[in-house]
Formats: C-alpha cells, structure tokens, sequence
C-alpha cells in the first residue's frame, strides 16, 4: 500500500488490488503489520496486547475489525500480502462477466475552475494535474468501438447488461463538440444496446 497525506494532514494509503484509497492510520499500519506477520498468531486479542503500549486499545480494536471488513470486501478468501496469481485469461473471463458498465473517455485535461481542492489541482502528490491535452475523436472512436465490442463478446454472460458512456476532464464541457460527436456516433452504430448517456437528453434539446 502506498500512503500519503491529503492537503488538511489526514492520512490515507492507496490500495492497489482494488484501486481505492482508504481512511489510514499509524495504529492502522501496525496492526496490518501484525495480521501479515504469518509467524506471528493473530487474533484480535493477542495483537491488542502486543500493541497496546503504544496506541489505544480501543482504536487498536477499530482497526482490527475494519481491517477484516475490508479483506472480506476485496476478496473471500484473500489475506493481506499473501501472493496470488492470475492468467490474462482469467481477467479477460473477469471483465466480460463482471465489468463493462461504463465506459469513461477523459476528453480534456484542461479546466476553467481550477478548485484548489480538485485532485488534479497540482495541491497533491502522485496524480496529474491540468494542461491543455484534448481528445480527438479518432482516439474516442477506437474506445468506443472497443468498448462495444467487449460488450459484444460479455452479453453470452449478462444478457441485461446495459451499458453506458461518460465524459469526464478536466471539465469535459470544454470539449463539448467531441462529446456531441461521440453521442451521435454511439446512439447511430450501437443503438441496439439500449446505450444512454447522461447527456443524451441534454443534447436533443439544444
């Protein structure tokens, strides 16, 4: 896990087998270090014994159950830093069952609020800031026919699937031409699908 602190000092660590970030602690840390320790027993009671000197009871046992949701929630049988692996195979069959909900094409990089506590305000460390990138529908097009065409290929798994598109930035509205362009495209070549955007409405009556 990668931890970092936000701008108002709160601790937080990335979780890269989900893709989250999580509510972090220096108790949090230690006790996680105690549940990976596979020489070590590790029932709550135990570690609330080994740690108490240096934190408090009560949020040593806070940490613990929230750490236990938290592995039940990513994966049934999964324990933290106990290696795995997985074939592409078994990914591509993940996706096609589970995924393809939403496809989500960043048009800009660019924005003209530039709210200080934005993620991509440059106030933070490890993630983009703005610039003056833009999509071009060339790049959108092969998204998009991609993205059908695993929708395609994963309705033999969930017939009822419906998916849908989203713009985002930026502000994406800066490139409110291309998202009218990709609108058109969708709602012309996959109508078939029953796709809906949420601007699809906003933009029949313009």
């Amino acid at each position: 896990m990668l931890e970092f602190y936000s701008g108002n000092g709160n601790m937080y660590a990335w979780d890269n087998e989900v893709g989250l970030s999580i509510p972090f602690s220096h108790t949090m840390r230690a006790v996680m270090n105690e549940l990976s320790d596979q020489k070590s027993i590790s029932n709550k009671g135990i570690i609330i014994k080994k740690l108490k000197k240096d934190f408090e009871e009560e949020e040593i046992s806070y940490c613990y159950d929230w750490i236990k949701k938290w592995e039940k929630i990513k994966f049934q049988n999964y324990r933290l830093q106990i290696p795995y692996t997985v074939s592409i195979s078994d990914i591509r069959q993940f996706v096609l069952r589970n995924c393809l909900l939403q496809l989500t094409l960043n048009v800009t990089e660019d924005c003209n609020f530039r709210c200080k506590y934005c993620v991509y305000s440059n106030n933070y460390k490890y993630t983009r800031h703005h610039s003056d990138r833009y999509m071009y529908f060339s790049i959108a097009k092969k998204s998009i026919d991609h993205f059908f065409s695993l929708t395609k290929e994963g309705l033999r798994y969930n017939p009822l699937r419906v998916p849908a598109v989203g713009f985002y930035g930026g502000e994406p509205l800066l490139n409110f031409d291309l998202i009218k362009e990709c609108v058109e495209y969708i709602e012309d070549k996959y109508k078939m699908y029953h796709t809906h955007s949420v601007l699809s409405n906003f933009l029949t009556d313009l």
